[in-house]
Formats: C-alpha cells, sequence, structure tokens
C-alpha cells in the first residue's frame, strides 16, 4: 500500500502521515508514504506517482491518495478493513467527506455534464449502502489500482473528474464505514 498526500494544506498533514504511517504498518506489506508541496495539484500528483513508479520498478501500485486536509480516522480498523476489502474484490474504494461547499465530493455519473455527474447530497449518502459503487469522485480519500504513468491534467473540471473520465471502464465504490474528517467541513 502507497499513501501518496499531494496538497498544502498543512493543519491535518501532521494526524495524517501519523495515521497512514500506523496502517501501513499494521498491514506488514511493501509501501511508503509520499508528501509534496507543489503548488498544483495535477504536478504534484504526477511527481508523486512518477516518484513511487521508480522507487518500485513498476507501472501499477495500489495507491492510498489522501489530500492533505482530510483527516483519516483515528480508528485505523476501519481503513485496514477497507483496504483488504480491495485487496480481495480487487476493487477501488472511497471514504466520503462534504467539500466546504457542503457537496458530497462522490456524483451520481461520470462526465462534464453537471445533470449526469451531479454531486450526491447528504441525505442520498446517508441512504447509501456499503460498497455502492461510485461512477466518479474526487481523490481526497481514493484506494485504487492505479497505472503510475498516468498523467493527471486540469481544467475546470479538475484533474480528478478527468481521471474517471479517461478511464471509462473504472469506478470506486463506497466504503461507508469510513468516516473522514474535512478540516474545512467538518465531520460527515
Amino acid at each position: 500500500m502507497h499513501a501518496l498526500i499531494p496538497t498544502r494544506d498543512s493543519m491535518a498533514v501532521v494526524p495524517t502521515i501519523l495515521r497512514a504511517a500506523a496502517i501501513h504498518a499494521l498491514l506488514g506489506v511493501e509501501g511508503g508514504l509520499t508528501y509534496t508541496e507543489l503548488g498544483n495539484i495535477p504536478r504534484a500528483r504526477n511527481a508523486l506517482a512518477h516518484d513511487l513508479r521508480r522507487t518500485l520498478g513498476r507501472d501499477r501500485a495500489w495507491v492510498l491518495w489522501v489530500d492533505s486536509d482530510i483527516l483519516l480516522p483515528e480508528d485505523p480498523g476501519l481503513l485496514l478493513d477497507a483496504i483488504r476489502w480491495s485487496w480481495r474484490t480487487g476493487l477501488a474504494w472511497t471514504a466520503h467527506y462534504a467539500m466546504t461547499d457542503g457537496r458530497s465530493h462522490m456524483m451520481r455519473g461520470r462526465g462534464l455534464d453537471p445533470q449526469v455527474a451531479a454531486n450526491f447530497t447528504a441525505a442520498e449518502v446517508a441512504e447509501l449502502e456499503e460498497w455502492h459503487p461510485i461512477p466518479q469522485c474526487g481523490f481526497g480519500c481514493l484506494f485504487l489500482p492505479m497505472d503510475l504513468t498516468y498523467e493527471f491534467r486540469s481544467n475546470t473540471a479538475g484533474e480528478d473528474v478527468l481521471y474517471w473520465m479517461d478511464h471509462p471502464d473504472d469506478h470506486a465504490h463506497f466504503a461507508k464505514a469510513v468516516r473522514l474528517r474535512h478540516r474545512k467541513s467538518g465531520w460527515v
């Protein structure tokens, strides 16, 4: 497992690093933790993925993306269960967090059309079942088997939306038991 933290919000970085390191130690597998403060999110994500590729000497790896403004749960068992679910099924997962405007980072559909890729509401998120397929989501907390040669880029939709559009057969699943805290939005 590899945890990559690509953004610059220092308020949550130390607890995130400590919690990710604890999870890594409990898993007892190859992995590492990488952090960068490059000012541009796509450039930071690319630097992290390329560094991981050089370190591992391969083009694919399971990656836990965690934005630095996301606080991982204090209980490592929640993430351990979700990671083990992914390894068992071969499927990606995301944990829910509300963005600063209150919307979920998870979307009902895929693409740039806001009618198709509308964000789930808080009420809809509460009704979703554990491991519900999520067609498109932010990378704030996402565990996926990733092609480390992928080049992130951005436009007004964001690098995460473009990633899902470039990978039409992939999607994440909702790890409902993993409750996160977004530094600017509070608990969900």
